[in-house]
């Protein structure tokens, strides 16, 4: 499961658990989330993909140290 891989990488925020991780991840995968912003709000689906990172990393994860992105740690 991808919140049990999260959380065993200990970059989770300390407030998070596997269990916790998967309650966030859960909605935010929702079908329905790419449907309404891609399909019907057109937007593109690199900027869909931006946005999920985005908002995933910053309701689980550690905020990165100055200067770095999610993406290099």
């Amino acid at each position: 499961m991808f919140a049990a891989e999260l959380a065993s990488t200990g970059q989770l925020r300390p407030e998070h658990t596997a269990d916790t991780a998967a309650d966030v991840l859960w909605p935010a995968m929702d079908v329905r989330s790419h449907d309404w912003l891609v399909r019907r709000r057109g937007r593109p689906p690199e900027r869909f993909q931006r946005w999920y990172v985005d908002t995933v990393a910053a309701a689980l994860l550690d905020p990165p140290a100055t200067g770095t992105s999610v993406e290099t740690r």
